[in-house]
């Protein structure tokens, strides 16, 4: 979920970076966009870890019934 606001920073300072030509925002792109790998390898290993130890594939656990008081 975090990683598509990140893209879409990436993406925004690429296309202003060639349509103004400036280097500042090339570079800002690239340290977007790395950052975004990042992202992206955090999500996936978090993912196949939780699939290996099927945390991400057990059934949820049921709420408790409710009590009066």
């Amino acid at each position: 979920a975090f990683t598509f606001p990140v893209g879409t920073c990436v993406t925004g300072a690429a296309g202003l970076a060639r349509h103004t030509g400036l280097d500042a925002l090339t570079w800002l792109a690239v340290a977007l966009y790395a950052f975004l790998v990042v992202a992206w390898a955090a999500a996936g290993t978090r993912t196949v870890r939780g699939v290996l130890s099927g945390a991400l594939t057990a059934a949820p656990v049921p709420p408790r019934p409710a009590t009066a008081r």
